[in-house]
């Protein structure tokens, strides 16, 4: 009897708290509304919520009043102490008349945070896509270089900046050998001969409060440092399938130096820009790279590191040079030095037409609003291109792709198949709009598609959907994930799949998760009037 007392009393105060949000998305709607939506989600990257408003033609569509989203975040922890859930996804549908629905769900089902919205359902949660560089060992010979040679260099660099500055830069007292072992214990490589000389003259190049940022503007980190940052960037960070499933690691310039990867267990940062960025040691480089060279890693290489140089005494050299020519500034009391590294040319966007040759080395592509039907034959000779994006422009054959080493496609077809993409070797995402009816067959046969959106497409048979068998990611409207829930062809190994339907709501992409095989039965539900 106590039991059934408490959960009445529960769900009273769940009652009530849905209530008071739902009183509070009505109190703050535009002159004219006759609906509202409030989405919510609640997960390890934070507390993500939207307002929508349905207003007559030309109405404001502005809430009014400050948004205060106190009595939503009550909502969600007395859901997360009733249920459990870490991850929460909720929606309150207002009406005009003061009616109201709430549906609160666990995060298996989730509003899309990337372009064109609609709902994701995470049907495997352990799955990753697999990576590029991961589990590949480092190199196990020593790093080229010179620690004697980065010794004295590094001295002399020293000097001419107190030349410059006009004062000595004091720097801290030298790492000891057992702090270096320690070090060497924590992230279980040995650090590389140069990069240990160095920390015998100084542990890094200052303290928290005045750093002198003597490596390429970056600031030198102390060796205690390292065994944190090392471990948090030798694994690769998952950003979620919006970002994910048609996510390409670009080469590096000159090209097969460093691994296609984004996290490496060889990368030994030493240097930092404060950013989320560093300056690494690469002792995992890739064919033509050279153990011990110089790299960029970080928070906005996310698209693949950046090479820099060949050795720590190779970019002290550079210094010298530059501050011989001149090219650096005085700011805060410290040397900026002027060159920022030049981008690669990998990564291009044309606007309108091509009108002049692209490098061989262009790896990536966005055409936005180009003259359709644009013309692919002009990259068919780019052999390194990896990534090609139509944006508000279409083309009407394939055929130039057929032999480039694509993994990611988005684009639309106005006319044409898919039969220049049989047996891709290399395509791996996916992205396809047509214009009328294609036939998807020949995707059959593109044995590492792993992520595919058909969202936009009009396919003349769904039916070979079920024969993808290495299918991680789906993305389809309602209408074609009704009709594939139908033939009961859905593909067997997806982790994730999007209802690609912008005006859906939660409960309507509960019924589709559960046509997907997902439990949805402890699912909360509640109506009521404001």
């Amino acid at each position: 009897m106590i039991a059934v007392t408490k959960a009445r009393e529960g769900h009273q105060v769940f009652e009530e708290a849905v209530r008071r949000v739902a009183e509070e998305v009505a109190d703050t709607a535009p002159t004219g509304w006759t609906s509202a939506v409030l989405k919510g989600t609640n997960d390890m990257s934070g507390f993500a919520v939207s307002r929508s408003y349905t207003v007559p033609s030309g109405a404001a569509t502005q809430a009014r009043g400050r948004r205060n989203f106190a009595k939503l975040k009550n909502l969600v922890e007395h859901i997360r102490a009733q249920h459990g859930w870490e991850t929460i996804s909720l929606e309150i549908i207002c009406h005009l008349t003061g009616e109201y629905e709430f549906t609160a769900f666990h995060g298996s089902v989730s509003p899309w945070r990337g372009s064109g919205g609609g709902f994701k359902a995470i049907l495997n949660p352990d799955f990753r896509l697999p990576r590029r560089g991961q589990g590949e060992p480092y190199a196990a010979a020593s790093p080229a270089g010179d620690p004697e040679a980065a010794v004295a260099r590094f001295h002399e660099y020293r000097r001419r900046r107190a030349e410059i500055l006009g004062r000595v830069e004091q720097l801290p007292a030298p790492a000891s050998e057992a702090l270096l072992r320690h070090v060497e214990d924590q992230i279980g490589i040995n650090l590389p001969e140069e990069l240990r000389a160095l920390y015998s003259i100084a542990n890094g190049d200052g303290n928290e409060s005045h750093q002198r940022y003597l490596f390429d503007n970056d600031t030198w980190l102390r060796i205690e440092d390292l065994t944190a940052i090392h471990s948090s960037l030798s694994k690769p960070a998952w950003f979620g399938w919006e970002q994910e499933w048609d996510s390409v690691i670009l080469d590096a310039n000159p090209a097969n130096t460093v691994q296609r990867c984004t996290a490496n267990a060889g990368w030994i940062p030493f240097a930092s820009g404060e950013d989320g960025n560093y300056l690494a040691i690469d002792l995992a480089p890739a064919t033509n790279g050279r153990s011990g060279q110089i790299i960029h890693i970080g928070r906005d290489y996310g698209g693949g590191p950046r090479y820099i140089d060949s050795s720590v005494s190779s970019l002290l050299d550079r210094h010298l040079r530059m501050l011989s020519d001149g090219a650096f500034s005085i700011v805060d009391g410290n040397i900026s030095f002027h060159e920022t590294h030049a981008d690669s040319g990998s990564d291009v966007k044309i606007i309108g037409s091509v009108r002049q040759p692209l490098s061989t080395a262009v790896q990536s592509i966005q055409v936005i609003e180009g003259v359709s039907p644009v013309n692919l034959a002009a990259f068919e000779g780019l052999s390194h291109l990896r990534r090609l994006r139509l944006n508000a422009c279409y083309t009407d054959d394939l055929t130039p792709l057929r032999r480039l080493p694509l993994e990611s496609l988005d684009i639309a077809l106005s006319q044409g198949d898919l039969v220049p993409m049989e047996g891709h070797p290399h395509l791996s995402a996916l992205a396809l709009e047509t214009f009328r009816l294609v036939d998807i067959t020949p995707l059959c046969t593109v044995e590492n598609l792993r992520g595919l959106d058909l969202s936009r497409s009009r396919m003349a048979n769904i039916s070979p959907l079920s024969e993808l068998q290495g299918l991680r990611y789906l993305a389809l409207s309602g209408p074609q994930w009704a009709a594939l829930a139908e033939v009961r062809e859905i593909p067997p190994g997806l982790a994730a799949a999007r209802l690609a339907e912008p005006d859906a709501t939660l409960r309507q992409a509960l019924a589709w998760a559960g046509l997907l095989g997902i439990d949805t039965g402890d699912a909360m539900h509640t109506d009521g009037v404001v």
